[in-house]
């Protein structure tokens, strides 16, 4: 017996689903981040998610940063319409401004052009950079609900194939977000904020108390960084910033983890 099967339709107007780019389309993309991420191969931390992002005299669409030890800066500028050359300026503008590693460019069609552009960006900025370029679709499949799908139109030389080798070498050895319990550090015990010098108190596993407000370490640590000491990116690695009986707890992190591998040799 032949089996039915749906017809795969490919809408042709962004517009019907997010009338206006900014109101629209970057509250939905912020909400569906991981959409986005797993089309580029990359963990995108939801906290880190700030919209409209103040570079300069203009605004970038979202700033965020990679779920991951290195906890890399990425910039996403949005496009609901053909890429332009302005824009193309704007995320180079955007990747100077925040230092930026990774830079995704979504738009809804790309030209040579600016295909070439990207390439030789990537081509040309050190394998430390990474430019994505996306094209945003919209299908349904007969009258079924619209699924957006992120085309990767341009990516870093290789990047997928390092991608996938690096992930199947490293994945027993991929950390976690550090967990303060895990450091042998409690609730109701305090950490201090090096920066400023700041006594909190752990309410559970990343998260302290200071004045009745709840904060994550990396959240305290951009609220309350003394503005010398800001970096241009405004990413920080929380852990780096703040010591428990005099040691800092990423430095605690690495001694546990070195102890254990030695304890199992």
């Amino acid at each position: 017996m032949e089996k039915e099967l749906g017809k795969l339709t490919k809408l042709d107007t962004l517009r019907d689903l997010w009338p206006n780019e900014e109101k629209d389309f970057t509250p939905w993309l912020v909400d569906n981040i991981d959409i986005l991420g797993s089309a580029i191969k990359i963990k995108i931390n939801p906290e880190s998610l700030e919209r409209e992002k103040r570079i300069g005299s203009k605004e970038l669409d979202i700033f965020a940063i990679e779920a991951s030890e290195d906890e890399r800066v990425i910039i996403i500028e949005n496009q609901l319409e053909e890429a332009n050359h302005t824009h193309l300026g704007q995320i180079i503008t955007y990747a100077s401004g925040t230092d930026a590693d990774i830079m995704v460019w979504v738009v809804k069609k790309a030209s040579e052009e600016h295909r070439n552009a990207i390439e030789w960006l990537n081509n040309n900025t050190g394998e430390n950079k990474l430019f994505f370029l996306l094209q945003i679709e919209v299908w349904q499949i007969d009258d079924s609900k619209p699924a957006p799908y992120f085309r990767v139109l341009e990516s870093p030389n290789n990047y997928y194939k390092e991608t996938q080798t690096k992930t199947r070498a490293s994945k027993e050895h991929t950390r976690s977000r550090l967990k303060l319990n895990e450091i042998g550090i409690n609730t109701g015990e305090t950490i201090t904020f090096t920066p400023a010098n700041i006594d909190v108190i752990v309410v559970d596993n990343n998260q302290v108390e200071y004045k009745g407000e709840f904060y994550s370490l990396t959240g305290f640590t951009k609220e309350f960084m003394p503005e010398e000491q800001r970096n241009e990116s405004g990413a920080y690695q929380g852990g780096k910033f703040f010591t428990y009986k005099g040691e800092i707890l990423t430095d605690i992190r690495d001694r546990i983890e070195k102890e254990l591998e030695m304890a199992e040799e």
